[in-house]
């Protein structure tokens, strides 16, 4: 990740998980479909002045899907990419509609 972006990061944290839980899906009305990642959080575009003393954004990567769906190393890889820098993407404010073909080849 271009140090201009990566030295933007903070107060998020970055978590690996098997698969969204039903309490997530229901909470953040993910239903049925296949999610590699997550972010939850307030987006740097939507802060206003104050902002602070809260816990951390998060960034969560189901690695179960990644795994199922990319089953060699170098897609995995890959797609592991795509979906972390999807997600961040969302932490700088972009939504679904800005990031339609933006992943790494």
């Amino acid at each position: 990740m271009p140090a201009e972006y990566s030295e933007r990061l903070e107060n998020l944290e970055f978590v690996i998980a098997r698969v969204p839980s039903r309490r997530e899906r229901v909470r953040n009305r993910l239903g049925n479909a296949t999610l590699y990642g997550f972010y939850e959080g307030t987006p740097l575009t939507q802060r206003a002045h104050g902002y602070g003393e809260v816990v951390p954004d998060r960034i969560t990567v189901f690695w179960g899907p990644l795994a199922r769906d990319f089953p060699d190393d170098v897609t995995l890889e890959r797609e592991v990419r795509n979906t972390v820098y999807h997600e961040i993407a969302h932490y700088f404010g972009l939504d679904e509609d800005d990031l339609k073909d933006t992943r790494v080849q």
